[in-house]
């Protein structure tokens, strides 16, 4: 299965970034008018998304944590969180505020 997933991916590459960064960019631009500064972009891909999410709001890095370490990071922050993997190892943090 992953061999031919493989196969059909490396024909028809496609970036869920460059699929949904137009809708990312339009909720960051309302985030940044109600005071938000910071953007977190967590995953794999170009890096074209965190580049044009970091013209809007503050410098981006290249990642040096391991997934590990990002969820343990985000369960101290997000009591509850929950790391989800998806397709292609993608990962989301899945987290719902409680009260």
């Amino acid at each position: 299965m992953l061999s031919a997933s493989s196969r059909f991916n490396a024909s028809h590459p496609w970036s869920h970034n460059a699929a949904y960064s137009p809708w990312v960019l339009r909720q960051a631009l309302v985030v940044r008018r109600q005071g938000g500064r910071r953007a977190l972009d967590v995953g794999c891909g170009t890096g074209s998304l965190a580049k044009r999410l970091e013209s809007m709001t503050a410098p981006a890095r290249e990642p040096s944590e391991t997934s590990d370490q990002i969820a343990s990071v985000a369960s101290e922050i997000l009591p509850g969180v929950r790391m989800r993997r998806g397709l292609f190892w993608r990962y989301t943090a899945v987290w719902v505020k409680s009260g």
